[in-house]
């Protein structure tokens, strides 16, 4: 699968050059509006066009949106794009979305047709005989995925994830998947034993946009330490 996912990029990773030369720091070419404020429409759509799905933009915006105004200015959006532009693409979600023509997560006939007529008939022959597991005929995203990281080890960004996942299953008690100031303080009251004041400190250190909560992308960034201080057992990997 990995030779074939090779040459799937070498067949259709044609890149617009203009694209790979911007500058990404360029907080003008993002404010689309002109009005000094990047919100998630524009920050999705500058990082959409670069292969990163909405959710990963979501969690990224709510990451650096730090006072949590629904708008990054030029400080909070200047780290975002340096962050960004030090990570490589994803070369399995590129692919996909060079593949998946409309965007809706499937490749069905008609962008297969569209792939072969480019002369990579035999390569999305070859995928699809992989990683069609439902053999329905179409490649869904996760199908595509499934097939490459099947035995491959997890990333430590995979395994925080996970851990986040069980310290809200532990937690969230209104099924949000989220934890508020007080499910937080229900749970410590019943097993964690630690004061109000720790849990004060908790979300001051960890609720980085400010809003009262902790989401999974701000879980994911600490969930060893968040653990510790809840008295958790460490958190399984789900």
């Amino acid at each position: 699968m990995k030779l074939l996912l090779f040459a799937l990029f070498i067949g259709i990773n044609a890149f617009d050059e203009r694209m790979a030369n911007e500058n990404v720091n360029s907080f003008d070419s993002v404010d689309v509006d002109n009005n000094a404020k990047v919100d998630i429409r524009e920050l999705t759509k500058w990082l959409n066009e670069r292969g990163m799905t909405i959710e990963k933009v979501k969690g990224l915006f709510s990451q650096y949106d730090i006072d949590g105004d629904s708008n990054l200015d030029v400080a909070e959006f200047v780290p975002l794009a340096y962050a960004f532009s030090q990570k490589p693409v994803d070369t399995e979600e590129t692919i996909f979305k060079r593949m998946d023509v409309n965007g809706d997560g499937v490749v069905d006939h008609n962008e297969q047709t569209i792939r072969r007529l480019a002369g990579d008939g035999t390569i999305i022959d070859g995928v699809l005989a992989v990683a069609d597991t439902n053999q329905d005929g179409n490649l869904a995203y996760s199908e595509f995925l499934n097939a490459l990281t099947f035995n491959k080890p997890k990333t430590q960004e995979k395994i925080n994830q996970e851990m986040a996942q069980s310290i809200i299953s532990y937690i969230d008690s209104n099924g949000d998947l989220r934890l508020q100031v007080y499910e937080v303080q229900t749970f410590a009251s019943k097993y964690a034993q630690i004061k109000p004041e720790e849990i004060q400190i908790l979300f001051q250190n960890f609720d980085l946009n400010a809003d009262q909560v902790l989401d999974i992308n701000e879980l994911s960034q600490f969930p060893m330490k968040i653990s510790n201080l809840l008295h958790l057992t460490p958190p399984p990997a789900l």
